[in-house]
């Protein structure tokens, strides 16, 4: 194996493992493989591994709430993605323009945030790949919602849940069932008892817990508390509401106390 080769595949292992640090929740460690990646992409002069690793630094830091360096980061993607057409840049520059979408909505950028989100539909179309589409689809959820387009946003959840079971991403079908199910008991018009919103609540709640995601599955229960209080079931409620408690505390995640008095409110009532 040449040296650049060698080098190569170095970096396509440390690509390879930053996904499995983000499902663990260690965004510092996939940070960490992406930059070290990076540095051997551009040692070896390799536009692929760069517009991948630009493209996966922007979605860690997204996550750690570093948005003006995650826009960077997606823009410098889209910037050497361009440069070639092979499926392979133009599946990171469609995940480039998702991830870019989405730090833009948070950032309350909304027109360029829907131009990005729009961008990458069409790469994704080009691409017909189902797991680049779920990506446009969380994308569009990220911006209906921040608009308060909540039909749009409830239709997009919908359809990236389907394509997160269709390519078998248990990550991102987790996160959007749970916001799927949070969107719904927030719009729900009455207290009549709902099997969906509580099927994808408690279902979350076990999805995220199974992919060691402990401070992300005891928020999922406190709304699965809530679906309960709201239907009046105090029993099942007080029942969710204290594990909810005892998680933040062991995961560090929340105010296991606020909770309490969460439910503490509720049993006066």
């Amino acid at each position: 194996m040449t040296t650049v080769s060698h080098r190569a595949a170095e970096a396509a292992q440390l690509i390879n493992s930053a996904p499995l640090h983000i499902m663990r929740g260690e965004n510092s460690e996939a940070l960490n493989a992406y930059d070290a990646a990076l540095r051997i992409g551009e040692e070896i002069g390799s536009l692929e591994v760069q517009t991948v690793c630009h493209s996966g630094r922007a979605n860690v830091l997204d996550g750690m709430g570093r948005l003006p360096e995650a826009v960077l980061a997606a823009r410098k993607s889209i910037e050497l993605g361009k440069k070639r057409s092979t499926a392979e840049m133009i599946a990171a520059r469609c995940r480039a323009h998702v991830f870019l979408a989405i730090s833009l909505a948070k950032l309350r950028e909304f027109k360029e945030a829907r131009t990005q989100a729009e961008e990458a539909g069409r790469l994704c179309e080009n691409l017909n790949n189902d797991a680049e589409r779920m990506g446009h689809f969380v994308a569009l959820a990220e911006i209906y919602g921040t608009t308060g387009d909540l039909d749009e946003q409830e239709n997009a959840l919908s359809k990236a849940i389907e394509m997160a079971q269709a390519v078998k991403n248990f990550l991102v079908e987790s996160a959007t069932t749970f916001m799927l199910g949070k969107l719904l008991l927030q719009r729900m018009p009455s207290a009549t008892p709902s099997q969906r919103i509580e099927t994808l609540l408690s279902g979350s709640v076990q999805m995220l817990a199974k992919i060691k995601r402990d401070g992300a599955s005891a928020q999922a229960r406190l709304f699965l508390a809530r679906y309960y209080r709201r239907i009046g079931n105090k029993r099942l409620a007080q029942e969710h509401y204290l594990l909810t408690a005892q998680g933040f505390r062991d995961s560090k995640a929340g105010d296991g106390s606020a909770v309490e008095r969460e439910m503490a409110e509720m049993m006066r009532g």
